[in-house]
């Protein structure tokens, strides 16, 4: 049987293609492609770092691909060997088999992709949307996360805003006109303080993905229990104080209430754009955490 194509068209397809392994020259260290067949998806693995290195997963953020983690992969890389992939329902190199709008196809299709490309256990660092997916994953799979770093999880902690659910649901269908207000208004701070990425590179690549991919709506993200966030792993909570999809500190004193394993920290002169904006606050407390 012939699966859906995600792109477009053929055309579309190489001309991604060959954007995205010009894009690759950002990665700033060594890397490995690999690709990963499961029942959900063919998966691209992105990997770096010594092989014999404790094992970190990256997991990114809607609208982004393994590239996100361009400007944190040298720092990491240099104590633990990661594994970037690029998500089945978004951007990048990686392609469903199935609709990916459900949490259990997601969370089947991460188990199967781990438990065929990582040793275990590993240490599970999500931004965003891969910030929700990590916690889901951690909770699916106790045995398999060793520490957890939630960067601006999606929802999560606590409900996203009712604004960003509109402004982020009519970007997701209109990705075209509407994606390049929503972006600058996501990351206010990036358009006073340019850092790993400025905003024009950022909407550069969110105007070629809109134009080269089909839209697609991945699961949506849910609020965890008390219950939930006190079996969380040990974990790492950071969010930029202008994040605009919840109130960065009443999230970190609930996680911190419900979880005393947590560390939780409300970077300032930051919003969404945390990991780009803020690259050596973010890439020293996650190496502190990890390495703790």
């Amino acid at each position: 049987m012939t699966r859906p194509s995600p792109f477009v068209s053929d055309a579309a397809r190489r001309a991604y293609l060959r954007w995205y392994r010009q894009q690759e020259a950002r990665w700033p260290v060594p890397f490995e492609d690999r690709f990963i067949e499961t029942p959900e998806g063919r998966t691209h693995l992105r990997l770096s770092g010594p092989e014999n290195a404790p094992p970190l997963v990256l997991l990114p953020g809607l609208a982004s691909t393994s590239l996100l983690w361009a400007a944190n992969a040298a720092a990491w890389a240099h104590h633990f060997r990661v594994y970037a992939p690029d998500m089945i329902y978004d951007a990048g190199l990686s392609e469903p088999y199935v609709p990916t709008g459900k949490r259990r196809t997601l969370l089947a299709w991460l188990g199967r992709l781990f438990a065929a490309g990582i040793p275990r256990p590993f240490a599970l660092c999500g931004m965003s949307y891969g910030g929700w997916l990590a916690a889901e994953y951690a909770l699916a799979h106790p045995g398999d996360v060793s520490r957890l770093v939630l960067i601006a999880p999606a929802a999560t902690v606590l409900p996203l805003r009712k604004r960003f659910l509109a402004a982020a649901l009519a970007m997701l269908l209109c990705p075209r006109r509407l994606g390049p207000p929503y972006f600058r208004w996501l990351f206010a701070d990036s358009l006073r303080a340019p850092g790993a990425m400025t905003i024009e590179e950022f909407l550069e690549t969110a105007r070629f993905q809109s134009h080269t991919f089909r839209p697609r709506l991945p699961a949506v993200p849910r609020v965890l229990t008390d219950a939930e966030l006190a079996a969380l792993p040990k974990t790492l909570f950071l969010m930029g104080e202008h994040d605009r999809l919840c109130d960065p500190r009443r999230a970190a004193a609930r996680l911190l209430r419900a979880n005393p394993k947590t560390q939780a920290f409300v970077i300032p002169g930051a919003g969404h754009d945390l990991p780009l904006l803020k690259v050596r606050d973010v890439n020293a407390a996650v190496l502190e955490f990890l390495q703790g």
